[in-house]
């Protein structure tokens, strides 16, 4: 039971108590090591169980001591207060007399040590171990870890200087039962409160980075980023000394950074204070730390055959890269040069995660440059990929344009606004030169043909069709949501490729495109114009189109006319239809072919190709399978319900929105339930449902 559910924190204090109180004699020893494991935390552990243990330390047999230090080690991360465990330093520093303990014991004071425990005595026992019983693993981690807070220390240790992996799990599979419990506790299925939630800042270990690779891969990445080191004779907070958020806002001031800070890439809290502090000086060390490595490792790369060996260094680097990058949601100008020199040779394949990723999360540029050094290159895989490939590449640009139209470019816009002071960035701003919203502007058009591309060579493949619907889903909103004051609509092309699809996804989905551009064209008119002066149109001329649009899909979705007749009302004009746009002798041959009762109805949203299996469902439901009638009048409006219901809510708002009767329809409805008293409603529903 404990196994899958846990104890809770008040469970494990009573259990350490009783263990520790009644004699361990009384319990078989094959028992005990089970019954230490028993105890797994479902959240956290009072800091009170910690003392308890190691007050009654002296009456534990020496085979469960052991087992306890497991158990301790696992459950390190969980203790709810470690300030009272660090109170214990000297406890556990005396216990590495114990030849047994001593790996564990070593791991435990590896976790605790901070500067101020790196003591002159401490030290002079340390060598004296060493010296006694030699390059003992443990203790050689534990000694590096005292050199980094004393310079002074001379390792002479072969292990210290070439082992990267210095401590053991302590026991692999009680880790794995405590991470199962804490994480089914933590996804809700629990009504316990405990812990305040507060993030931990803790220290990597020696081994950060590298615990599941092999030898090869160690020795490849061995020295590419720096550990943490710090001067020895400063008084400052270290950056090993963080342990919470809390701690690095109380000695943000105080911090001293460490002599390399190349270990920015891996270290969370020298990011977490690099992010806050925005220090020049330490930035520019930064920038210019990783321009030299990414330079050296392009020459590496070109003066050294690819293979297995060095691809590891490489792969590590690039992981190092993107996971900082994306803890500061920028990539820096050094690593974009970088990605810049490395796309023109690159083969699509190696790293193709990674790449993208960073291309989404480049600064704004000119669309001359952002074109000729990323989209050309990518665009020459773009063609000759399959189809999946072609959605990743397109879903990386949209989310590119999304985290470009985030930014606060009315702010960065106003006259009285230094383009210095417009902090969206770490390292440096955007050059204010550059016309940004242009670059927007020709991204989305670059974007849109794109995808007809995609879609055409994949024969409108589906996951081609949800990353186009996705990019201009996030186009649609760009007014309303975003602030970006133009509009642009999908080309013809994309949109009736859509509509013609035999998918009921793409279908429904452009209409609910066509939807958010209805908000986006009325949010156009509504803004003032002269706040941003544009070197382009704002897209209000292509309204005409767009009721093309709307003209075409509730003819042949709603009113089962495919080609429209000529206007009977004397002087009104009606909108250009782009799906049946035919010469006269076309139309003629057309509908020569096929009756008006045949073509009308083809793709109406009941008699339709995509929509005919659901019609059909619908009318099984209701008994009523084979009778057209049933799909006419308030059948058809039940209909429209069912389709809500399957997930077509594109579809079932683009007819409300644009079909006078629907809306109407749909306007009564609302005002009899605002007018209507709450408990003939009530009564009615009673009714309804009985």
């Amino acid at each position: 039971m404990t196994d899958k559910y846990g104890l809770s924190s008040e469970q494990i204090t009573r259990a350490v108590e009783v263990a520790l109180h009644c004699s361990m004699d009384l319990i078989r020893p094959a028992v005990r090591p089970r019954l230490i494991k028993c105890l797994i935390p479902r959240r956290y552990i009072s800091d009170h169980v910690v003392v308890t243990l190691l007050g009654r330390w002296h009456t534990i047999p020496l085979p469960s001591r052991l087992t306890w230090l497991k158990w301790l080690l696992c459950v390190y991360d969980f203790v709810e207060h470690k300030a009272q465990l660090h109170k214990l330093y000297s406890v556990f520093f005396h216990m590495l007399e114990y030849e047994t303990l001593r790996p564990l014991v070593c791991q435990m004071l590896y976790r605790l040590t901070r500067r101020q425990d790196v003591k002159p005595f401490r030290i002079r026992k340390l060598y004296e171990l060493r010296g006694r019983f030699g390059d003992e693993l443990a203790l050689a981690g534990l000694m590096d870890l005292y050199k980094i807070y004393h310079g002074d220390m001379q390792l002479v240790s072969s292990k210290a200087n070439k082992s990267a992996h210095f401590f053991k799990p302590p026991d692999r599979k009680l880790s794995s039962k405590i991470v199962a419990v804490q994480n089914r506790w933590s996804s809700g299925t629990s009504s316990v409160t405990d812990a305040p939630l507060s993030l931990q800042l803790q220290r990597p270990s020696v081994s950060s980075g590298t615990q599941n690779r092999s030898s090869k891969e160690k020795r490849q990445i061995a020295n590419l980023i720096p550990a943490v080191s710090v001067s020895s004779k400063s008084k400052q907070v270290s950056v090993e000394e963080i342990g919470s958020l809390e701690e690095l806002v109380t000695f943000a001031a105080a911090m001293e950074l460490p002599s390399n800070l190349g270990s920015v890439l891996t270290n969370p809290t020298l990011q977490h204070f690099i992010s806050l502090s925005r220090n020049p000086v330490a930035l520019n060390r930064i920038r210019y730390w990783i321009a030299h490595l990414l330079e050296d490792e392009l020459i590496f790369r070109k003066t050294n055959v690819v293979s297995t060996r060095n691809e590891y260094r490489f792969q590590y680097l690039f992981s190092s890269l993107l996971n900082f990058c994306s803890f500061i949601q920028e990539v820096i100008p050094e690593v974009e040069s970088f990605l810049i020199q490395y796309i023109r040779t690159w083969d699509g394949v190696e790293e193709f995660g990674s790449v993208l990723e960073l291309v989404s999360r480049m600064r704004p540029r000119p669309y001359e440059q952002l074109y000729e050094s990323i989209l050309k290159p990518i665009h020459r895989l773009y063609i000759v990929s399959s189809a999946w490939v072609k959605a990743q590449i397109i879903t990386s640009h949209t989310n590119l344009l999304r985290r470009w139209c985030r930014l606060d470019w009315q702010t960065y816009f106003s006259s009285d606004l230094e383009k210095s002071k417009w902090a969206h960035f770490i390292f440096g701003q955007i050059p204010d030169e550059v016309d940004h919203l242009r670059t927007i502007f020709e991204l989305i058009q670059y974007l849109d043909q794109l995808c007809v591309i995609g879609l055409a060579a994949e024969s409108d493949h589906v996951l081609i069709q949800d990353a186009a619907l996705s990019l201009f889903e996030l186009v649609s909103e760009l007014g309303p949501v975003y602030s970006v004051p133009f509009v642009i609509a999908p080309s013809p092309s994309l949109v009736y490729r859509m509509f013609l699809s035999s998918s009921a996804m793409a279908v429904t989905r452009i209409c609910g495109v066509l939807v958010g551009y209805k908000t986006a064209f009325e949010h156009l008119k509504q803004t003032d114009q002269t706040s941003i002066q544009l070197s382009f149109r704002s897209g209000i001329d292509k309204i005409s189109s767009f009721n093309s649009f709307i003209w075409d899909f509730c003819n042949t979705l709603w009113r089962n006319v495919c080609i429209p007749k000529e206007s009977a009302v004397p002087g009104k004009t009606q909108p250009k239809t782009f799906l049946f746009d035919f010469d006269s002798d076309s139309l003629s041959v057309i509908q020569s072919k096929f009756a008006s009762d045949q073509l009308n109805p083809s793709l109406s949203v009941t008699h339709g190709f995509v929509f005919i299996a659901m019609s059909a469902s619908f009318l099984n439901d209701r008994g009523t399978f084979g009778d057209q009638k049933a799909l006419k009048g308030d059948g058809r409006i039940d209909y429209l319900s069912f389709l809500k219901e399957r997930k077509c809510n594109g579809l079932y708002d683009f007819l409300h929105t644009f079909i006078s009767s629907l809306m109407q329809r749909r306007t009564k409805r609302m005002r009899q339930d605002v007018e209507e008293p709450s408990s003939k409603r009530v009564s009615r529903e009673v009714d309804v449902n009985g």
